[in-house]
Order: structure tokens, then C-alpha cells, then sequence
């Protein structure tokens, strides 16, 4: 499995407790393959309640995952096992995205996966500042969403992103 490490930072939550985010990306995707047959395997892997650490080497950027060699090899954690306590999903509202059917059933079937988890998750709109005509941009997901599944209930926040400026990124 292969993960990139985005990163981590603490953070003071409402109620003073001082948490550590630590933010991965699951990227093991096999080009040239159906999306749609892979779907399942990906959410099935991505979407767990624990990330195993030991011995993983943090990724970067996907440039370091096909050329690992050229790079320094750091390790994700000393700590063997992560508790995974929620998820960021991203939704690219860019217009120019090329695959909005298969993002809209990632979506559903993404987060009808982390509730049955009990799993907390936020989805974060990508590339909001690419939008040129005003718009709902969190209703126009939920309305899109609720055409694929009229019976589920839109839980999870939404947070408007930029592609330009990192607006409302450490909201997400």
C-alpha cells in the first residue's frame, strides 16, 4: 500500500484540547484499469479504522512513490498503528474536471462507507475559486448527490477550498 504524508499539525479544538492532525493520502491506483471495478477495492482499502505505519516509507509526492530510490527514505512514524478518527474527501468542482459522474458515485458510496464506520468526515470542494457564474457550490453537491441516491442523507460538512490562495485549507 502506498500512502502520501501530507503532512501534520496541531491544532487547539473548541473545547482547549490540544489535537495532532496527521493528514495521508491512499494512492495505490492502477492506471489504465475501470474506475468503476476498482472503486470498491480502493474505498475498502483507503476507507479503515486504523493506518498499520511500521516500516512505511513517507511519500512526498507521487514523483518519490515511482522514483523512491532518488530520494532520502524517511519513515511515516515510530508508532506502528494509527487510529484513524475521520476522513477528508475531496470533491473537485473545477468545470473543466473530466470525470464529475465518477466523482459523484465516489462520493456517495465513500461516505455511505465511513458512517458505517461511525467515522467522522468533512468533503472538501476543491478549486472553488475556478467557479466563474455564482453558485451554491455545497448545495449544488448535495443536489448532485441526492440524484444518485434520493433516500441518503447528506451528513458530512462541506468546506469551500481554493486552487489559488489556500482558503479555508486548514478549515478542511
Amino acid at each position: 500500500d502506498q500512502f502520501l504524508y501530507w503532512g501534520s499539525t496541531t491544532m487547539r479544538v473548541e473545547n482547549s484540547d490540544v489535537v495532532e492532525f496527521l493528514v495521508a493520502e491512499y494512492t495505490h491506483l492502477r492506471s489504465g484499469a475501470n474506475s468503476s471495478i476498482l472503486r470498491k477495492k480502493y474505498l475498502d482499502k483507503c476507507i479503515v479504522s486504523k493506518l498499520i505505519s511500521e516500516k512505511k516509507i513517507m511519500y512526498i509526492s507521487p514523483v518519490q512513490a515511482n522514483r523512491f530510490i532518488d530520494f532520502p527514505i524517511k519513515f511515516m512514524s515510530d508508532i506502528k498503528e494509527f487510529k484513524v478518527d475521520g476522513f477528508v474527501v475531496i470533491y473537485n468542482v473545477d468545470p473543466k474536471f473530466g470525470n464529475k459522474d465518477d466523482q459523484d458515485d465516489f462520493l456517495l458510496l465513500a461516505l455511505k462507507q465511513i458512517k458505517a464506520l461511525s467515522h467522522k468526515a468533512v468533503v472538501a470542494a476543491s478549486k472553488c475559486d475556478t467557479i466563474t457564474q455564482p453558485m451554491n457550490i455545497s448545495q449544488m453537491i448535495v443536489d448532485k448527490i441526492n440524484i444518485r441516491d434520493s433516500k441518503f442523507i447528506f451528513w458530512a460538512p462541506i468546506i469551500e477550498t481554493s486552487a489559488l490562495s489556500n482558503v479555508n485549507i486548514i478549515s478542511a
